[in-house]
């Protein structure tokens, strides 16, 4: 699974917006996702990654640093 793909995952499975950290906590508490290194994705790779991919992440500005799927968005 992709680190997008858990993103995704993730924010169906909580059905609420996160932050980045949070995020990273709920992928790595299921173990949905491991860098090639071994290593988990912290905060600033899942930001990176929603950044990369605006068709599935929206940021909310007005809520700080919070992205959601854009699907919720109707």
């Amino acid at each position: 699974m992709t680190l997008h793909e858990a993103m995704v995952a993730v924010l169906r499975d909580k059905t609420r917006e996160a932050t980045p950290s949070e995020i990273a906590a709920w992928i790595t508490d299921r173990n949905l996702f491991r860098r090639t290194d071994g290593m988990v994705a912290g905060g600033s790779q899942v930001s990176a990654r929603a950044h990369k991919y605006p068709r599935l992440f929206y940021k909310n500005e007005t809520k700080g640093d919070v992205w959601e799927l854009r699907e919720w968005l109707g």
